[in-house]
C-alpha cells in the first residue's frame, strides 16, 4: 500500500471488505508513512485520546483535502485565463437553447 499513489489508497479500500479493514483499521503505520512521504508535519498524537491511527489518518486526510482543493482552484483560474471557460460557457448556452426549443 505504501508504494501506491495517495489517491489509489483510498480507492483500494473500496475493493473488498478485507482491504477496507486493512487500510482503515489494521495498518496504523500506513497513515504515518503517507504523511512522511509528502513531508507533511506529524501530529502530536500523545496530546489526544484518539488512537494513533486515527490521529495520523485524520491529519493525512485534512492535508490531502487542502492540497486537492488548492490544485482545483489553480486549474480553474488557469482555465479562466486561457479562455477555455468562455468556450465551455458558449457550448452550454448552445445546449440549453437546443433543449429549450424542444
Amino acid at each position: 500500500l505504501m508504494f501506491l499513489p495517495d489517491d489509489a489508497v483510498s480507492s483500494m479500500a473500496l475493493v473488498c471488505q478485507q482491504w477496507h479493514q486493512e487500510i482503515g483499521q489494521e495498518s496504523p503505520n500506513l497513515w504515518r508513512r503517507l504523511l512522511a512521504r509528502r513531508e507533511w508535519p506529524m501530529p502530536d498524537y500523545n496530546a489526544t485520546s484518539e488512537s494513533s491511527r486515527d490521529v495520523f489518518r485524520t491529519s493525512f486526510l485534512n492535508h490531502y483535502t487542502v492540497v486537492r482543493d488548492i490544485e482545483a482552484v489553480g486549474l480553474a483560474i488557469g482555465a479562466i485565463y486561457s479562455g477555455a471557460s468562455r468556450k465551455l460557457a458558449e457550448e452550454k448556452e448552445a445546449v440549453c437553447e437546443v433543449f429549450s426549443a424542444r
